[in-house]
């Protein structure tokens, strides 16, 4: 797999004065840890989960589109896009996850560019942290000042999955087979956590991580 060339820097219009950070990582990296972390420290936290939650209900025209493409079985019983259903069907192959990425990934690029320009008008200083898993496979890597990568090993990665969301090891390495290796994310990235340790020592990385974004980007 190979990120997404849909990028346009053009849509960047304004000169922030933010400093602006995606944390991203596969599935059971650890990513929520170094958001906490970044959090207490003073950033602003926004995670593309939630966006994307929201906009399954709230634009009519993705709703419509992700339907069309995988039918009513991932409709729930209310009339909304289950999640669950959804991952089932984009997880049975990678044409799916492809089409689907289409559909989702602009949508929610645009909600980031629309929370960057607010912030801008709300005259905001600090930090603003995206949580975006799938960065780099859809190719908004450079959308972002700084790039923090979560890294962990695959049976620690597994394990946290489990025991997070009772997901079976068939799950969560069906999950993981359609995210770019750590090895290739490394490329992209400008800042490694490793998180095969211990929290402390997570915690302590994302620290000195952090202090030296807002040195070498004042």
């Amino acid at each position: 797999m190979t990120p997404v060339p849909y990028r346009n820097k053009d849509d960047i219009l304004f000169m922030r004065k933010f400093i602006t950070i995606a944390v991203t990582g596969g599935i059971g990296s650890g990513k929520n840890l170094v958001g906490k972390t970044l959090s207490r420290l003073g950033c602003k936290i926004f995670d593309t989960d939630d966006m994307v939650h929201q906009l399954y209900k709230t634009d009519p025209n993705m709703k419509r589109d992700i339907i069309s493409l995988f039918g009513n079985s991932v409709i729930d019983q209310n009339g909304d896009i289950s999640r669950e259903k959804l991952a089932e069907k984009v997880f049975s192959g990678a044409e799916n996850l492809k089409r689907l990425t289409e559909i989702v990934h602009p949508r929610v690029r645009k909600e980031i560019f629309n929370l960057f320009n607010k912030l801008e008008k709300e005259n905001y200083k600090g930090c603003v942290v995206i949580m975006v898993p799938q960065l780099i496979e859809a190719g908004m890597q450079d959308d972002f000042d700084k790039v923090i990568l979560v890294v962990a090993k695959e049976e620690i990665r597994i394990n946290r999955c489990k025991a997070r969301s009772g997901l079976t090891d068939f799950q969560v390495k069906s999950r993981m087979r359609f995210q770019l290796a750590d090895e290739e994310k490394i490329k992209y990235a400008d800042y490694i956590v490793d998180n095969n340790n211990t929290v402390e020592q997570t915690e302590t990385q994302t620290e000195q991580i952090y202090y030296k974004i807002i040195e070498t980007t004042k």
